[in-house]
């Protein structure tokens, strides 16, 4: 893997230059044998550049053609290979692709002249999924095999103007995918995911005048999915298990608007990410079995702080979002509730999406 000869060369060239730290030597070290791989983007100073980080050492990945920004949504690790999905924007349109490690992104086919998305990602074995959407006027969800797109629409019974899928899953053979629709005759968005084609909208929890799923993860045959739905006088951040009861709804700052943004089941537990509104900024946080923890950052944070990526390994919780430090955004990771910020370049914004650790 490039990303690994990077680094070898760089401790190599640290064992020889005298001006290398001990300190230096000891941080690349530690990012080299780090379980937590993250995906986002950060800003250089004239435009956004995608990129995943193993511990805190980022690889920039290499634009697509004619692009002018990129983003990088989610990262998985399989094989030796880190498998990173986002978007790069040429101006007028956007494309969504896949790299394997630093590689050229692989493009992820759709109509010609289609806007394209993509922010889920999911590798076994060979085998890459992706899930997102296109657009040429009307939004459609999908997921790629590799780069064979399927389609996907709103569930029997219902009529829609615009789908999208959000986050990919697969499990016993089976791929499954959540999102939402645009219900064009009820007017509001529901809620849904899918095993295969075939969807399923997820019941709404009280007073809902809308609803959304964002990630989908699949425990000893169940299926979870974390999002949140609208009353009419606030956000209610919750899971489903299944498809067929109402949401477990999760606690947020006294009545204040909350959100989710991951799952992942592990140990028997449900562990979700997100974020809450304290009555003045976004706090990141995130429940286990209905509790929630909020995370830490400095009381000098701005108001827009999110966890936007969770999960588990041996036992530990791993969350990964920014917080803002009231000039720019900075990109961190949390093991437990102890932050690892990431360094950004001359004072840029760093957003992280997403979090994988093994």
């Amino acid at each position: 893997m490039r990303q690994a000869a990077r680094v070898l060369a760089v401790v190599l060239g640290c064992l020889a230059c005298a001006a290398c730290s001990d300190t230096d030597l000891r941080s690349y070290i530690e990012n080299i044998q780090s379980p937590v791989y993250t995906a986002g983007y950060y800003n250089n100073g004239s435009r956004s550049i995608a990129c995943f980080w193993h511990g805190t050492l980022r690889t920039d990945l290499p634009d697509g053609p004619g692009a002018t920004n990129s983003s990088g949504y989610a990262a998985v690790v399989s094989g030796g290979t880190v498998y990173t999905v986002g978007t790069y924007y040429t101006g007028s349109s956007s494309a969504a692709c896949y790299w394997a490690n630093d590689g050229a992104p692989v493009i992820l086919p759709a109509p010609g002249g289609a806007t394209v998305g993509a922010s889920g990602i999911y590798v076994s074995g060979n085998t890459v999924l992706t899930a997102g959407y296109y657009s040429s006027g009307v939004s459609v969800a999908c997921y790629w095999n590799g780069t064979t797109r399927q389609d996907l629409s709103a569930p029997s019974g219902y009529t829609a103007t615009n789908v999208f899928a959000n986050s990919i899953f697969s499990s016993g053979g089976m791929i499954y995918t959540a999102g939402y629709f645009n219900d064009s005759v009820a007017l509001r968005n529901r809620a849904v995911y899918w095993a295969g084609t075939n969807g399923f909208v997820l019941p709404d929890g009280t007073g809902a005048t809308l609803s959304k799923a964002v990630s989908i993860f699949v425990s000893s045959g169940t299926v979870y999915t974390a999002g949140y739905y609208l009353t009419a006088t606030t956000v209610v951040p919750c899971y489903w298990i299944g498809h067929s009861s109402p949401p477990t709804d999760l606690p947020g700052i006294g009545t204040n608007p909350a959100w989710t943004s991951s799952i992942v089941v592990s140990g028997g537990h449900v562990y979700v990410a997100g974020y809450a509104y304290n009555g003045a900024n976004y706090v990141p946080c995130y429940w286990m079995d209905g509790v929630m923890t909020l995370l830490p950052i400095p009381a000098s944070a701005g108001s827009n702080n999110y966890a936007l990526g969770i999960t588990v390994l041996n036992g530990t919780i791993y969350t990964a979002g920014y917080y803002n430090n009231g000039s720019y955004n900075v990109g961190c990771y949390w093991a437990g509730t102890t932050r690892t910020d990431f360094p950004a370049d001359v004072n840029n914004s760093v957003i992280v999406n997403s979090i994988f650790a093994q």
